[in-house]
C-alpha cells in the first residue's frame, strides 16, 4: 500500500511539472476594481490543464490557486500567498 500512494503522488508531482514547462497560454483575462485586481490564465498540454488565479488586493490579500486537471478530474490545487483574517470578539 505504501508503495502505491508513494507512486500516485510521484506522479502527480510530474504532471504538475509537465504542466508548468510544456503548457500553452489558452485564456487569459483580469478584472480590475476599486480595490485590487484578479488575474485569469489557463494553459494546456492537450491532455491536461492548469488555472491559475491570482487576487492582489493590497495589504489584504495576495493569493495564488493553481488547478491541475486532466479533463475529468482536479488532481491537484495548490495555493500560496497570504490573506488577512478579521476576528470579531462575541460579548
Amino acid at each position: 500500500m505504501i508503495f502505491i500512494q508513494s507512486d500516485w503522488t510521484e506522479n502527480i508531482e510530474k504532471s504538475i511539472s509537465r504542466i508548468n514547462q510544456k503548457g500553452k497560454l489558452e485564456n487569459k483575462f483580469e478584472k480590475k476594481d476599486k480595490d485590487g485586481i484578479t488575474i485569469f490564465r489557463k494553459y494546456s498540454t492537450g491532455k491536461e490543464t492548469k488555472s491559475n488565479v491570482k487576487y492582489k488586493y493590497g495589504k489584504l490579500m495576495d493569493i495564488d490557486i493553481n488547478f491541475y486537471e486532466n479533463g475529468e478530474l482536479i488532481f491537484a490545487e495548490i495555493i500560496s500567498g497570504k490573506d488577512v483574517l478579521i476576528y470579531k470578539k462575541i460579548d
